[in-house]
């Protein structure tokens, strides 16, 4: 790695990894009603 574009190609993969692993791991949001006739299961949020 002796050029500035292995080291940028780097440093991409790295900050790459870290979201996806950031994502993975972090913890899960509820989910509310939508309130709309999606289709998706939940009772409408009145």
């Amino acid at each position: 790695m002796n050029d500035w574009q292995s080291y940028a190609a780097a440093a991409i993969v790295g900050i790459t990894l870290a979201i996806l692993v950031r994502r993975f791991f972090a913890p899960k949001k509820p989910q509310g009603g939508c309130g709309n006739d999606c289709g998706c299961g939940k009772k409408p949020a009145k």
